[in-house]
């Protein structure tokens, strides 16, 4: 009995408790898993949809300083957002 049989398999969906007779590693590890997945989904909503947002109304800000051969999603990337701030109005400044 060399391969292991349906008897010997966990369910996809087990009980972290029930992972423990693989060792103590294993409950420990999903648990993180889990956790992580969950602190994930927070920063998502604290960091990512504020950031888009922003980055909508600066597109909408500079929608028409943009030549028409531009990318429309590759202004959402932080190069094109520094060369199509406020550095066309500002002076250059020798001290």
């Amino acid at each position: 009995m060399p391969y292991p049989e349906s008897e010997h398999f966990f369910k996809v969906c087990a009980d972290n408790a029930s992972l423990g007779a693989m060792g103590p590693g294993f409950p420990l590890f999903f648990e993180f898993v889990k956790r992580v997945g969950y602190l994930m989904a927070i920063l998502t909503v604290i960091y990512f949809l504020p950031s888009t947002y922003m980055m909508y109304l600066a597109y909408q800000e500079i929608k028409g300083l943009i030549n028409y051969d531009e990318s429309v999603i590759g202004l959402y990337s932080f190069g094109a957002f520094v060369y199509n701030a406020e550095a066309r109005k500002t002076e250059f400044v020798d001290y």
